[in-house]
């Protein structure tokens, strides 16, 4: 979303969430006594990466969003074959997400789970029955 909206900006960016707020892999869980991320607990920088996406890690830096790996190291590639800088987020993986969408000035609808959606040979497009207007749709889906 938030490349879409760089690349874009005339471009209006609607994300539905089918959980109570977006994050996926990097959702956490909060407890009394603290916090704990539920999936990724870390993200690698490659030491190989483009200008675009080294500028969003340079950006999640400079805002606290992303942390060196505090102790320890992660020997070898991760799980892409890249091996670079490992980063924690102090506010738990989720902040990431919440900071990319943030900055793609999307709208999200949490709690959304989409079931349908149809093209009809006029071009209208229904979303779970109801008549939608998008150019583009982009559907992930848990691995």
């Amino acid at each position: 979303a938030r490349l879409m909206k760089q690349n874009l900006p005339k471009v209006s960016v609607d994300v539905f969430e089918k959980s109570r707020g977006p994050g996926g892999r990097m959702a956490g869980k909060r407890f009394k006594e603290g916090r704990t991320d539920l999936g990724a607990q870390y993200i690698t920088r490659p030491f190989e990466l483009d200008p675009v996406s080294n500028a969003i890690y340079d950006d999640l830096l400079g805002a606290g969003i992303l942390a060196p790996m505090p102790k320890g190291t992660i020997d070898g590639p991760d799980a892409f074959g890249a091996i670079g800088e490992n980063y924690v987020a102090p506010d738990g993986m989720s902040s990431v997400v919440k900071e990319l969408l943030s900055k793609s000035n999307a709208t999200v609808t949490a709690g959304k789970l989409l079931t349908d959606l149809s093209l009809d040979k006029e071009g209208v497009l229904t979303v779970d029955g109801e008549i939608c207007e998008y150019d583009v749709i982009v559907i992930t889906v848990p691995v």
